[in-house]
């Protein structure tokens, strides 16, 4: 049936003329109506027959898009186009006339200028049409639009400015307005009202976009005409145009270039720099098109490919490969034609080697180093087939142990710290605890009274004041218990517990006073070197543990048979049968706990070099030792 109805109506010659026709008639009445309106007084829009003739011409307006709607081949496209149009065709004045609604004076004025609106736009459109769509038709429908624009200003001037400005006498008047600001010369009539104003600056703005057009027309027409009917072009002067042909229906315009001129080059072929490309699932690779001869006059190329879901390609010839599959890349010349094409052959995107990394690890987990002394931490990162090993490494104390890009540490001061090893992917990590020993420091020696201590430790060379630190065991683990500052003379500067004691001349010795009773502590003491702002750590040095219930140990026990010791390697446990023992390091960590099952027993020590804790519990009796392992 559509095909049917558009051979009917395409076929006939009169047919889809006699509906513009009435379209362009309908469009006169609403133009002559409303001038009668503005200038005789008659508010047309208030007679019912006057509304009902204007329903009835919104329905043949809205008959019309729907027909050419209908037989439009691509509707989309026309809807797009012609979406103008049916917002014109809709019978506002009607459907607020059903309603009842009602508005201000200034907004009812204003209303009854929409049949003006449709009646511009249909007498464009007709007029196009009236055109047989040759290439003056784009020109002479700007150019009823800007006249009809003009004329519709200007009555909608006059209406506004006559019976406030005294420069608005008469029709006149608001005509000569509306064509000099339209034309950009300007008027020697100023708008007082808001909306004249905003009529100032629109038809401004029209006539600069306007005039363009007009210029562009009439520099074709000098270069060249065309036929209307059967498309042959006649060469009048040398330059440049742009011819257009457009369908009847459905407002389709294609354009092409001419050049003219006297001795122009023209295109004989085009090539590309490759004829074949292979390419993985979204890389990317431009191609070139060498048009020949080299001094031809349009080198301009289109590309297409004809398989846009394996292979697109953009105006400049980049190609991006989307998915699996082969397609061809052709470069047109748009003179004469000629085309060059490429194969694009895609596959998969390549599998990446090996794996993601899911952890680390050291060949180390603990270092006892003697000052300045080196080692070497290997790290490990797991998968084996893992695709980025790279990794960080950082110490917690530099002055302790610093560590290079290869795992290199370094001892520094006496002390302790933690190398740590980071995967640059998943950030994964190991670590290492290093303890630095000093042979050349010697270590404090607390002796007690009651609840006060003595502690006594040699000066270090540079040192400009001393950090005391003395933890109490809690449970067998040492806890913080308090921290006070020794200047290099011995005088005690800050802290929880102090009173002052002279320094000696090779030693210092300080008192620490109101130490709980039946309690069990060790010390640790920093010596700093302060100067220019900065401060830096010379050493770090560590008591035995002590007890302020006597020598350390318990009558339970029994003095003189309960032994620790170490020796050769191993732990010598003697007369501590069912007693638990914990290995603690200087830290505060427990690194190993077992039961002591004989009254004499022994087990492997294979910790790294530095000082440990070894404490054994039972019940309320507790006994603790200080080892070295070197």
């Amino acid at each position: 049936m559509k095909s049917a109805l558009s051979d009917f109506i395409l076929g006939k010659k009169g047919i889809y003329g006699i509906l513009h026709i009435i379209i362009l008639l309908m469009s006169l009445f609403l133009v002559i109506s409303i001038s009668i309106d503005t200038f005789k007084g008659i508010p047309f829009y208030t007679q019912s027959s006057y509304m009902k003739i204007q329903l009835w011409i919104c329905i043949w307006f809205l008959f019309d898009f729907v027909l050419e709607f209908f037989l439009a081949k691509h509707k989309w496209r026309y809807i797009r186009t012609h979406f103008i149009f049916l917002l014109v065709a809709i019978p506002y004045q009607n459907i607020i006339a059903y309603y009842g609604w009602t508005f201000s004076p200034e907004v009812t004025y204003l209303l009854r200028f929409i049949p003006l609106l449709r009646g511009g736009y249909a007498l464009a459109i007709v007029v196009g049409w009236l055109t047989y769509n040759r290439a003056s038709s784009l020109f002479v429908s700007y150019l009823t639009m800007l006249l009809a624009t003009v004329y519709f200003a200007s009555l909608a001037f006059f209406v506004l400015e006559h019976k406030v400005n005294p420069l608005v006498t008469d029709y006149g008047d608001a005509l000569w307005w509306a064509f000099m600001d339209v034309t950009t010369v300007g008027s020697n009539i100023i708008a007082m009202t808001t909306t004249g104003r905003v009529l100032s600056v629109l038809l401004a703005a029209l006539g600069m976009m306007m005039f363009p057009i007009f210029t562009v027309y009439i520099t074709n027409l000098i270069h060249a005409s065309v036929d209307p009917k059967t498309g042959e072009i006649l060469a009048l002067g040398d330059g440049e145009t742009v011819i257009r042909v457009s369908s009847d229906t459905g407002g389709f315009v294609a354009a092409c270039t001419l050049a003219v001129g006297k001795g122009i080059v023209k295109v004989t072929g085009v090539s590309l720099n490759q004829d074949r490309l292979e390419l993985t699932v979204g890389h990317a690779v431009q191609l070139v098109a060498a048009v020949t001869p080299s001094d031809a006059k349009t080198k301009t190329v289109n590309w297409s490919s004809d398989n846009r879901f394996v292979a697109d390609v953009d105006k400049d010839g980049n190609v991006l490969a989307s998915s699996e599959g082969t397609a061809t890349i052709t470069a047109t010349t748009l003179d004469g034609g000629y085309t060059a094409t490429c194969k694009v052959i895609v596959s998969a995107e390549l599998e990446k080697p090996g794996a993601n990394v899911t952890g680390v690890s050291l060949n180390a987990s603990s270092l006892s180093l003697n000052k300045g002394e080196e080692a070497v931490l290997a790290a490990v990162v797991s998968p084996s087939n893992a695709i980025n090993k790279s990794v960080t490494w950082s110490s917690s104390d530099a002055t302790v142990a610093t560590v290079t890009n290869d795992g290199t540490v370094k001892a520094g001061i006496a002390g302790v710290a933690t190398i740590t090893v980071t995967t640059d992917e998943g950030g994964y990590t190991a670590t290492c605890e290093v303890t630095v020993i000093d042979p050349n420091l010697e270590n404090p020696v607390v002796e007690v009274k009651d609840s006060t201590a003595i502690l006594t430790f040699p000066k270090v060379p540079e040192a400009t004041f001393y950090e005391v630190f003395i933890y109490k065991y809690v449970n067998g683990i040492p806890v913080l218990f308090g921290v006070y500052t020794v200047d290099a003379e011995g005088n005690i500067l800050t802290g929880l517990m102090s009173e002052l004691r002279s320094g000696e001349q090779e030693k210092i010795k300080v008192s620490i006073p109101e130490l709980d009773g039946s309690s069990e502590y060790i010390v640790k003491v920093t010596a700093i070197k302060e100067g220019d702002g900065r401060q830096e750590i010379l050493g770090t040095f560590y008591s035995e543990p002590f007890s302020t219930s006597g020598p350390v140990g318990n009558e339970a026990i029994g003095v003189g048979e309960a032994m620790i010791y170490y020796y050769e390697g191993r732990l010598h446990l003697n007369n501590l049968e069912g007693y638990s023992c914990y290995i603690v390091n200087m830290n505060g960590a427990i690194l190993d706990l077992f039961k002591i099952s004989g009254i004499n027993e022994s087990h492997p020590i294979q910790y790294s070099r530095g000082a440990y804790i070894i404490v054994v519990v039972k019940d309320n009796d507790r006994m603790s030792k200080t080892i070295v392992v070197k």
